[in-house]
């Protein structure tokens, strides 16, 4: 089905407006970001409306007992961030919470987070060719800097909440490629079916470095 741009019904940065499905009041707080999951009904309301009478809407994320959920704040490099929504990926081998991250300096990057093990990475621009036939080990090279393929791994399943850049939307199975390098940096790359390619680099963290607040505690989900 073809769908065309309604300019007059763009959701301004924090500007309330009304989810089309349950009437939740919502508010984008990023300018990243693209399309806000209502927490009411899963309804997905994107920055500029399409003319169509179908609501996208996605499935609610899973409990897995992580300690972050939307409004955690923390520090990264001496910037401060918010957590304002999450992709929960669950792929052959693992599961992966990436949390998009709105920094108070008006950028936005990712916080990766499983099974203890936490990540800051941002998204870079990638050709597809880059990651092409994958082999263990196999080195690229992304920004100067080189990295080996240590895990090759498929999705089944994609899960979403709170605001996200577009991209995201949709629950199209990938091929998932975790790099890392010498310096203890990481790279991602999703690789799609239809040529399209999701790349990203960053670097593993500590805890105790993101100064975590408003995090859940344990009787949150007991």
């Amino acid at each position: 089905m073809d769908y065309e741009l309604n300019t007059s019904m763009f959701y301004q940065t924090k500007v309330p407006f009304s989810c089309s499905q349950c009437d939740r009041p919502l508010q984008f707080k990023s300018e990243f970001s693209v399309g806000l999951i209502c927490p009411e009904c899963q309804t997905v309301s994107r920055r500029v409306q399409l003319e169509s009478n179908t609501l996208d809407k996605m499935e609610a994320v899973r409990e897995d007992m992580s300690v972050i959920r939307l409004g955690t704040t923390g520090s990264f490099e001496e910037t401060s961030f918010e957590v304002i929504g999450r992709i929960q990926y669950f792929f052959q081998e693992t599961y992966r919470n990436h949390w998009f991250l709105h920094f108070n300096n008006g950028t936005s990057g990712w916080l990766g987070d499983w099974a203890g093990n936490y990540s800051i990475f941002k998204i870079v621009k990638e050709t597809r060719q880059t990651f092409e036939n994958p082999v263990i080990t196999k080195k690229i090279q992304i920004n100067n800097s080189d990295y080996f393929l240590e895990k090759i791994d498929v999705s089944f399943k994609v899960m979403a909440e709170g605001e996200l850049p577009g991209f995201y939307l949709n629950n199209e199975k990938f091929i998932r490629l975790e790099f890392n390098n010498l310096n203890g940096g990481l790279a991602l790359a999703h690789v799609f079916t239809k040529n399209q390619l999701e790349a990203f680099t960053g670097q593993y963290v500590e805890v105790g470095d993101l100064q975590f607040q408003n995090f859940r505690q344990h009787h949150d989900w007991a």
